[in-house]
């Protein structure tokens, strides 16, 4: 049975949504997102729990302006 190339295309992005989705919103956790959605994400459970974790409330920081931004920022 024969698949077409775009078929592996959409189950590669629904398969790493959680991860797109946090790093388009700027999530503060993305990358604990990528990581649970890279090694963990072929069991359902899990999936689903990044997916959560992405759509949970991104926190963002404000700091002084007299004390510049912090070394991890990056805009």
């Amino acid at each position: 049975m024969y698949h077409s190339p775009s078929f592996g295309l959409v189950a590669l992005l629904a398969y790493f949504a959680p991860t797109i989705i946090a790093f388009i919103r700027g999530h503060h956790s993305r990358l604990g997102i990528l990581l649970l959605n890279l090694f963990l994400g072929w069991t359902v459970l899990f999936w689903f729990i990044a997916l959560i974790w992405s759509l949970t409330p991104v926190r963002y920081y404000y700091w002084p302006a007299h004390w510049g931004r912090p070394p991890w920022y990056r805009p």
